[in-house]
């Protein structure tokens, strides 16, 4: 496991901790303006690591430009990707 996804791990932690407490003492309205910008920030630093994960895990996925060609003359010629060793 990636550093990367140990920290999301985390953050996912943090929050499921928080949020009940959070959730109940915003529908009782005792929810603090310090308390609920803390619980926002945690979110926000949240969102951007999954955004981020999301973004890294698209660009693996994305062929290599050897595989966009190899791609293109297999559709061309009918030729396999790579030949059997």
């Amino acid at each position: 496991m990636r550093s990367e996804d140990t920290e999301l791990i985390t953050e996912f932690g943090k929050i499921s901790k928080l949020m009940p407490n959070v959730l109940f003492d915003f529908v009782m309205e005792t929810l603090t303006p310090e308390r609920q910008q803390e619980f926002g920030e945690i979110l926000i630093s949240l969102g951007g690591l999954l955004v981020n994960h999301a973004e890294d895990r698209k660009q693996s996925e994305q062929p290599t430009t050897v595989d966009a060609v190899e791609d293109q003359a297999e559709q061309a010629g009918g030729f396999p990707k790579r030949l059997p060793s």
